[in-house]
């Protein structure tokens, strides 16, 4: 209780009655920052379905907010998260605290209780959209990202919204219709903000250039082996539902002094890769590889695992969320949707497009919903 009358003391002096940050009357920097809810008011309008799910809904809500102010920056100036402005900064500060102190509420009342993952669950942002942001607010969001404008579009549609129901959508062309869609920005997003879009000299974006082996068998320079049966596999491994796309494809693919890989295709073109560690004694120098390669992590995980018999392990897994490209560092490999640790001598790394990611949250919410009826 303490904790929570100092942080509403400390938030009462950048807060205004609408529960939104402001600077001694002040415009911000962007302008749009003005309407940026503050923790309070997040945490008052999100609820759940009981109050352990309203703590991973908030939790995600923040997670959703920075992602948010670094879509804009990107969107509107073309700038990367390394670039925000001071009042951005401050802002993104707030709500990554925010998650921080809420974190730890919520780990100590309801432990296991806890088991929802909303960081990415574009429902969520519909939802945090209709409830604390304008119509003006959302018109200029949905300019900068086609994605959540046609999922905002769908979920009205299906009048499955929590929000006002009203709709502002704005025409991004034909990013519903797959046949007619432009080409996907993701990488073109991702190069203009310098982000390396390379995995192993692979090349996210481009056809896959990889002479095809004679035998799987064989130890191979560079070859990539092609089944059906794994395809399938792997496709619903990674992706969730079995794909019914016939534009997507995994491949699986052995990179000369490298790791074997998952490798995802659409249209042809390289989307995803995704490739297994040494687990949790390798995760020093694979936690500082990636640092190096991608800089700070947009988001730090905690975890601690107690095996039967042993000491307690510790590490961290990692995630970048940066201009068109989305990676994932996971220091053992777990259950998936899931904190359940299946083995600590195998950990995992997810290199993907910024539209392959969005695709695969997409089944993955899909498969969610099958798997409750």
């Amino acid at each position: 209780m303490k904790k929570s009358i100092k942080w509403l003391t400390i938030l009462t002096s950048i807060v205004s009655l609408s529960g939104s940050f402001i600077v001694h009357s002040q415009t911000l920097n962007p302008s749009y920052l003005s309407e940026m809810p503050a923790p309070v008011r997040v945490i008052a309008e999100i609820k759940g379905k009981d109050a352990a799910d309203a703590g991973a809904r908030q939790l995600g809500a923040f997670n959703i907010l920075v992602t948010v102010i670094s879509d804009m920056a990107y969107g509107l100036e073309h700038r990367s998260e390394r670039q925000l402005t001071p009042d951005e900064q401050r802002i993104t500060t707030t709500y990554q605290k925010a998650y921080v102190d809420l974190w730890h509420k919520v780990k100590d009342s309801y432990g296991k209780e806890y088991q929802g993952d909303y960081n990415h669950d574009r429902d969520l942002l519909v939802e945090l959209l209709d409830k604390l942001f304008s119509a003006n607010f959302r018109t200029q969001y949905f300019k900068v990202n086609g994605f959540a404008a046609a999922w905002y579009k769908k979920v009205h549609a299906n009048g499955a919204t929590g929000g006002t129901g009203e709709s502002t959508y704005v025409n991004t062309g034909s990013a519903n219709n797959p046949d007619t869609r432009a080409p996907d920005p993701s990488i073109a997003k991702a190069r203009a903000a310098n982000v390396d879009t390379t995995v192993f000299g692979l090349q996210l974006g481009e056809p896959l250039r990889l002479p095809t082996c004679a035998s799987m068998f064989d130890v191979p320079t560079t070859c990539f082996y092609e089944d059906d049966d794994f395809a399938k596999e792997i496709g619903e491994a990674l992706g969730g539902a079995p794909a019914r796309n016939p534009r997507e494809r995994w491949r699986l693919v052995f990179v000369h002094k490298g790791p074997k890989v998952d490798a995802l295709l659409y249209d042809g073109l390289l989307a995803a890769v995704k490739f297994e560690t040494g687990g949790i004694n390798a995760d020093p120098q694979w936690a500082k590889e990636l640092r190096e390669k991608y800089g700070p992590p947009t988001l730090v995980r905690p975890f601690t695992y107690t095996p039967r018999i042993g000491n307690t392990l510790k590490a961290n897994d990692l995630e970048w969320r940066l201009p068109g490209l989305h990676v994932e560092y996971n220091a053992v490999l777990k259950k998936p949707n899931s904190t359940e640790v299946i083995t600590v001598d195998g950990g995992s790394v997810y290199v993907e497009a910024e539209a392959a990611y969005q695709r695969r949250l997409a089944k993955e919410k899909e498969q969610e919903k099958r798997t409750k009826m």
